[in-house]
């Protein structure tokens, strides 16, 4: 059966699996979308969560969400590339039902492209490192909670923009962090 075909064959988690089996709408939307993107726990995770939540909010089926499944797997493949960060993917998802535009278009419609320009974030890891050397100071004794601190003023900088796993390990190369 299904049930098992997903948890044994497709590596979903057993609650992934049977929210989908319960619903045969998500499981063909579940199923056409990995077809078009083989990361089945990924688009599990968005069609278990924001699917079903867009449908139970207007109390129609998966399909009647207006959504096709090469397009939610295009958002998943958006995400997983770092094209658009896994929190601001929601108001991607938002934007891309009832409407057939290519997910990168209604993400740069929405100015939420995730910056992964190394140059770019390399200055604004710079900066704000000139602008806190308290934090900085803190960070060569070996406080690790002051990394974050740095990374989150990078990222409030770029307007949550910058890719968090790029500014993190480029703080942590400016300052040597990541050595010990």
């Amino acid at each position: 059966p299904r049930f098992e075909r997903f948890q044994k064959s497709l590596g979903l988690s057993p609650y992934n699996a049977d929210v989908l089996v319960r619903d045969p709408a998500m499981a063909e939307l579940f199923e056409e979308s990995v077809r078009v993107y083989a990361k089945p726990q990924a688009v599990a995770n968005w069609v278990v969560n924001a699917v079903q939540a867009e449908a139970n909010t207007r109390g129609v089926s998966a399909r009647e969400i207006g959504i096709s499944p090469s397009r939610l797997a295009d958002l998943v493949k958006a995400i997983e590339e770092g094209k658009v960060s896994n929190q601001k993917a929601r108001d991607v998802f938002k934007g891309m039902l009832g409407n057939e535009k290519p997910v990168g278009e209604v993400i740069r419609a929405l100015g939420l492209e995730q910056l992964s320009d190394d140059s770019f974030i390399r200055q604004a890891v710079k900066d704000v490192i000139l602008a806190h050397p308290g934090p900085v100071e803190d960070v060569r004794k070996g406080k690790k909670n002051s990394v974050n601190f740095l990374v989150g003023q990078v990222l409030r900088q770029t307007r949550g923009q910058a890719n968090p796993g790029m500014v993190l390990r480029l703080v942590e190369e400016e300052l040597g962090a990541g050595e010990n």
